[in-house]
């Protein structure tokens, strides 16, 4: 998962975030997530990582 996204520049809200989580640890799914725009923010746009959002989303993501 690339957040923000690249090239249309989507950033995933919090709960976008979590709910995809959600989906991924109940299908016991890895999540890769590549965050390497994160500071590349427009407009005060706030960035949520993956892995702050849990301890159990932590344990499934790698980055």
């Amino acid at each position: 998962m690339c957040n923000p996204h690249n090239p249309l520049g989507i950033i995933f809200s919090r709960r976008e975030l979590i709910r995809m989580a959600e989906i991924c640890i109940k299908h016991k799914v890895l999540i890769v997530s590549d965050e390497i725009h994160a500071e590349l923010l427009l407009d005060n746009n706030k960035f949520t990582p993956m892995a702050k959002l849990s301890k159990e989303i932590e344990k499934i993501q790698l980055l």
